[in-house]
């Protein structure tokens, strides 16, 4: 059984979704059902070595044309406790 780690999103991360979601409707529930993989399992994204000896991870959708659902890429770190976004980048379906 996998525990949820509880989700932080940087203030920047927070903005972006929040002016973003005006014009994809559907990017909430893209972003929602990210997060609920994160807290679940983490070690899913890529890792990428940070200089400052940090490891940080990108996970990613794909934008959907068809459906109008925008593309989202991730960077996080996490621990036994807590996901923490840092950043995000939204692609136009």
């Amino acid at each position: 059984m996998s525990i949820l780690r509880e989700i932080v999103e940087e203030h920047c991360v927070a903005q972006e979704i929040d002016k973003l979601n005006v014009k994809h409707v559907r990017l909430e529930e893209v972003f929602s059902a990210l997060k609920w993989r994160l807290a679940k399992q983490p070690q899913v994204g890529y890792r990428m070595f940070a200089s400052d000896g940090t490891d940080k991870y990108l996970i990613k959708t794909d934008p959907n044309p068809t459906l109008n659902i925008p593309g989202i890429l991730l960077l996080y770190t996490y621990n036994d406790i807590q996901v923490n976004i840092i950043d995000i980048r939204v692609d136009e379906p």
